[in-house]
């Protein structure tokens, strides 16, 4: 792949994936990419510079709301679980009315089609929402 984009660490996402996941690759500065097999055909995709994105991400200014400055909070004990997984049941549509009382639906909106940084969840209870919007997703430890 490096000899055909130039790029040495990236994400390889076929265009059947974009499609079951609803991500604009367009707007996650994707590279559309197709490979050849001769027993397949041509199979399209998008190729995502994963460099360009850790170098982002590291460089990016930090949000961070002092507990006493926060709206609302939570603390718990110990979470026995990888940092990914946690973030994945606090803020997944999915998951979330598992666990968060009253909770109906969720609803998400985002600009990349990702639940990550810029994203707004719309929390439905009934017909009241609470919003809450995605500013960061590390922990001050991080």
């Amino acid at each position: 792949m490096e000899g055909v984009t130039g790029l040495r660490a990236y994400g390889l996402f076929t265009q059947a994936c974009i499609d079951a996941t609803a991500l604009d690759p367009v707007a996650l500065g994707m590279i559309r990419h197709r490979v050849t097999y001769e027993h397949m055909g041509d199979v399209d995709g998008w190729v995502s510079d994963l460099s360009a994105g850790w170098t982002r991400e590291s460089e990016r200014r930090r949000t961070y709301i002092a507990e006493r400055d926060a709206v609302w909070s939570f603390t718990s004990g110990p979470i026995e679980a990888p940092p990914e997984l946690a973030w994945e049941l606090l803020k997944s549509p999915v998951q979330r009315p598992r666990w968060q009382f009253g909770v109906d639906r969720v609803e998400v909106e985002s600009t990349t089609g990702r639940r990550g940084l810029g994203a707004r969840n719309h929390c439905m209870h009934g017909k009241e929402a609470f919003v809450d919007d995605i500013l960061d997703r590390r922990s001050p430890a991080i």
